[in-house]
């Protein structure tokens, strides 16, 4: 299955599979399977809408094993606008649950997450505050001055999750950081 075209370089994960006959080949990211970016010269916006399996060995609440994703690939453009078109779909997503799915998020908020339609609410009305990853750990380094954090505020470190909720909780409510260094970030996002 989707044996041809992949690259084998790791970024595979090989299932076991009842029948010793048959593979089962899983990417990290969709579009290496679909050449999603062929379309994209062609097309200049396209994307996809499929299952993704995550390779990372995380086991954290936040970090799902399997899931659903919609997998953009514009052409042509330049961050800025891929952000412009992340965060409208974030706000109208946000808009659309609240609009379509309130009793789910009401049913949310009251045994799941007692914030989840007041954060709805905010995403789907506020602006969300651009920032980049420098201007981000300046700020955290300027409050680790007085905030005790538990981990380390250094450029070229990837932001830990005590230092993404100090963003949110005291200086934007919705932040869109960006311009991570490379080597924070896996290949494909």
């Amino acid at each position: 299955m989707f044996g041809s075209g992949i690259p084998k370089d790791g970024k595979l994960i090989m299932l076991k599979t009842l029948s010793p006959a048959k593979q089962a080949f899983f990417t990290v990211a969709g579009h290496l399977q679909v050449q999603v970016e062929t379309y994209a010269c062609a097309l200049s916006r396209v994307y996809n809408f499929r299952p993704t399996f995550r390779a990372d060995h995380l086991h954290t609440s936040r970090h799902l094993v399997e899931f659903w994703m919609v997998e953009p690939d514009i052409a042509f453009t330049n961050i800025q606008v891929d952000m412009n078109y992340a965060v409208a779909y974030v706000r109208f997503f946000c808009r659309w649950l609240l609009d379509h799915c309130y009793y789910d998020m009401e049913f949310m908020g009251k045994y799941i997450d007692k914030t989840a339609l007041q954060r709805l609410e905010m995403v789907a009305k506020s602006k969300l505050h651009r920032v980049t990853c420098v201007d981000a750990v300046a700020i955290l380094e300027e409050a680790a001055k007085v905030a005790k954090f538990k981990n380390k505020v250094e450029w070229g470190i990837d932001l830990a999750s005590e230092l993404e909720r100090y963003l949110i909780e005291e200086k934007f409510p919705a932040p869109v950081v960006y311009n991570y260094p490379k080597a924070t970030k896996a290949f494909y996002i």
